[in-house]
């Protein structure tokens, strides 16, 4: 137990180190010398008298449990008021905006939608800061899509689609376009998913971005891999692959390898889809990339419950869920619970496998998203034939096939209803 835990602390504490690290080469990027000068001087009486009073306290109390966040240790909000005194208005905003990323990568939801509400309200009308403004609220869509904040994702994505178009910028509306993508594939609706994402890719060439020219090829990929054409998705993510390792662009193969990995798992090889998730994992781990860390612990889990290594699956899927809820990533939570409920039922307790289905679908029908709805209903049809009660079978395996249809999963459906036929 020992040394999990230093293991643990260890890690937390590398977190911190990057997280810092990474917040000094942009301040070095933004501020002046005179600046930087002040903010190293007060960080380090900061940092050295919290220190000391932490290490007082430890000694009357040796059993104190709890870690301070990266955003706490890093100072951000004392390091953002000494810049809104100290730099012009744009460079000032174009800082909180590549801050904003960095909190984002780090897992730091509630902190990056703040900064970029600042942008917002700094900005204000001003025409001349009409782009970072509706970067701004671009950024702060994809947290809320991330959570399944539909509404108020959409609402935000309008606002910055104004703002780019005010500006002429089209790169800025090619992010918006992607961004609408994503929320079509969230909701079901493919055909307007793949037009959004056709148009974002032809926006970022025509801005000269190749790297989100190929993010947007990835989601193609993405939306073929869901149809259950595989040979189709596997040679978008070939395609863009050697690009993003010649680039180094380490948190885009972050994504891709996770991505490759659920196509394989779809095909059913899930031992090439471990390997893939290895892959996105190391990567995603030297970046400290929160959100891809958990996704892949469940692509993981998924794996391993295929394989029938069930406490392998159990753990990874365990440590997934504590990243989700650190997140609020509810989606994610939810299919989590559709992973939990697989292991139950292959160890042939049909009761507890039932209450974690039933949950998972609770939550995908509270956030409305019918590709893991589909997948679970299919899931839970699986138990009611194991458990004999194919009335039941057929209404969950009924409800995944029309499901799949809608979603143009095509091979899912055929799952669904040769599972139906022998019910």
């Amino acid at each position: 137990m020992r040394v999990k835990e230093k293991g643990l602390t260890m890690q937390t504490m590398d977190q911190h180190k990057s997280f810092a690290e990474s917040m000094g080469h942009l301040l070095k990027r933004f501020c002046p010398e005179d600046l930087l000068k002040i903010l190293g001087e007060e960080l380090e009486q900061l940092k050295a008298v919290e220190a000391e009073l932490t290490e007082k306290a430890k000694a009357k109390e040796a059993d104190l449990h709890g870690e301070a966040s990266v955003i706490e240790t890093g100072h951000l909000e004392n390091i953002i008021t000494e810049c809104s005194r100290g730099l012009a208005k744009r460079p000032f905003l174009e800082l909180l905006l590549d801050l904003g990323s960095l909190c984002l990568k780090y897992g730091e939801f509630t902190t990056a939608k703040s900064v970029y509400k600042r942008i917002i309200e700094t900005a204000g009308s001003d025409a001349k800061l009409s782009t970072l403004s509706g970067k701004a609220y671009a950024k702060r869509a994809e947290i809320r899509l991330r959570q399944a904040h539909w509404t108020a994702a959409v609402n935000d994505l309008k606002k910055a689609a104004t703002l780019f178009k005010k500006a002429k910028d089209a790169e800025g509306l090619a992010m918006v376009e992607n961004s609408f993508g994503v929320y079509a594939t969230e909701q079901g609706d493919m055909k307007k998913a793949a037009s959004h994402f056709k148009k974002a890719q032809t926006g970022f060439e025509k801005a000269g971005n190749s790297e989100r020219a190929n993010t947007a090829l990835m989601n193609l990929g993405i939306l073929a891999s869901i149809a259950g054409r595989w040979e189709e998705g596997l040679a978008y993510y070939q395609r863009i692959l050697p690009q993003f390792e010649k680039l180094g662009q380490v948190s885009r193969l972050v994504e891709v390898h996770h991505n490759i990995g659920m196509l394989f798992l779809a095909k059913g090889d899930a031992k090439a889809a471990i390997n893939q998730f290895d892959e996105s994992l190391n990567h995603a781990s030297l970046l400290h990339y929160r959100a891809f860390i958990g996704m892949g612990f469940l692509g993981k889990a998924a794996a391993y419950a295929r394989l029938t290594d069930f406490p392998l699956a159990m753990v990874f899927v365990q440590r997934a869920l504590g990243i989700f809820r650190q997140l609020s990533d509810h989606l994610s939570i939810a299919d989590a619970y559709k992973v939990k409920g697989i292991i139950h039922r292959e160890l042939d307790r049909p009761q507890l496998a039932e209450l974690y289905f039933r949950t998972s679908l609770r939550l995908n029908e509270e956030y409305n998203n019918p590709l893991n709805l589909g997948e679970t209903y299919l899931e839970l049809g699986r138990l009611y034939v194991r458990t004999k009660e194919p009335a039941k079978a057929a209404q969950a395996l009924k409800r995944a096939s029309s499901y799949f249809k809608r979603l143009g999963a095509l091979h899912e459906a055929k799952s669904a209803q040769t599972l139906m036929a022998n019910a």
